[in-house]
Formats: C-alpha cells, structure tokens, sequence
C-alpha cells in the first residue's frame, strides 16, 4: 500500500510539473464477500503494463493511469473492469485531473466519495461531473461514428478552386461532412480525431474518393 501510495504522489506531481501529461485515478470497490487479492489477477491484463495497479483494502482496489491519451480512456479501462467482472464490481470512482487536489490525502478523499456515489450496482462516478460529462460524449461520439460508416451517415460537399488571375476554374476540394441523427451537420474537426485515434480515417477517405 505505502509503494502505491508513493506512486500516487508521483504521478500527482508529475502531472502538476508537466500539463501535457494526463494522469487518472480509480478506485474499484468491489461487492461483498469478494476480496482485492482475489480480482487482481483478473484485473491485470486489462491494464496497459505502465499502468499501477494494487490493493488498497480488503475490498477496495487502486488503480492509476499515467499518460493516456484521451479523456475518455479512463472510462473505457473503467468500463472494462467492470463488464469483464460484473460479479465483483460494485461500483468505480474516478479522478482525472489529480493534479488538481493539494496532495494525496485530498485525491484518496475525492476518489473515495465518487466510489461511494456509484453505489453497488456497477455504476460508474466521476469526482469531476463535467469531466464524467466529457468522457460519456466523447465514448458515445466514437461509437456513433462507427454506425455512421456502416449506415453512410457521411457526406461530401465539393467547394470550387477558381484561379483568380485568370478567371477560370481549376478544380474542386472535397469536403467531409457528418450528417449526425442526434447533433446536425458536423465539421471535420468534431470527428476526425477520433476517426484517427481508432484508425478509421482510411475508410473515410476512401467514401470521399467514391
């Protein structure tokens, strides 16, 4: 616990020093009668091996992620303790921003209140709202894209290329759109990122070419 606990502050301080580094915590409560040392080896390979994971009571377990890459990462490791072990969750805490907390009796308290919030039935509580916010719209943006490429929710619009000194015209740019069910028309630059974070954008530019 105290070899956590001193990789906790680490990382605290490591994210304070350098803003470009993301840093979360979790704290997995786990139901009655299920012990820490029985999920940790189901709770392993879920995790990335840079990954901290460690048992913080008898039935509560610590995990911190340390340069993930977006906000939502933290949700979906949540997300996948949970649904790869739905008899032994009771319910997940989660701060995203510890370097935002004094020190670490501060982070442990804050963890520990949104664990508690979840209750136990498996749910899944941020100590930041706006960031549990953040996180669910960005993992339910990821999977409506999904569904758009299937359902060819994209569009193109051909924008002309004039060449002003003579007056002529020189060819077209194809432009992306995303006719989202629920948001409107969507620019690229609500959508592309997370096309190239899950290796889509070859199949978008392949409907444009079409």
């Amino acid at each position: 616990m105290e070899i956590f606990l001193h990789r906790l502050r680490q990382a605290q301080a490591r994210a304070r020093r350098h803003k470009q580094i993301r840093v979360a915590f979790l704290m997995v409560g786990l139901k009655n009668k299920v012990k820490s040392n029985q999920v940790l080896p189901n709770f392993q390979p879920l995790i990335r091996c840079e990954d901290t994971l460690s048992e913080m009571e008898k039935n509560v377990v610590g995990v911190i992620l340390e340069d993930f890459v977006h906000l939502s990462d933290p949700l979906r490791v949540a997300q996948r303790l949970r649904e790869t072990n739905p008899d032994a969750v009771a319910g997940i805490g989660v701060v995203t921003s510890p370097q935002n907390y004094e020190n670490a009796d501060k982070l442990l308290k804050a963890c520990r209140e949104a664990m508690q919030k979840a209750g136990d039935s498996g749910e899944i509580h941020y100590a930041d709202e706006e960031a549990g916010n953040e996180s669910y719209a960005r993992l339910k943006l990821e999977a409506d894209l999904d569904n758009a490429l299937k359902n060819k929710e994209l569009t193109t619009y051909y924008q002309p290329i004039f060449n002003l000194k003579h007056g002529t015209l020189t060819g077209f740019e194809a432009l992306v759109r995303w006719k989202h069910p629920e948001r409107g028309l969507l620019l690229p630059g609500a959508f592309l990122d997370i096309a190239q974070a899950q290796g889509q954008l070859l199949k978008i530019d392949e409907f444009v070419l079409q």
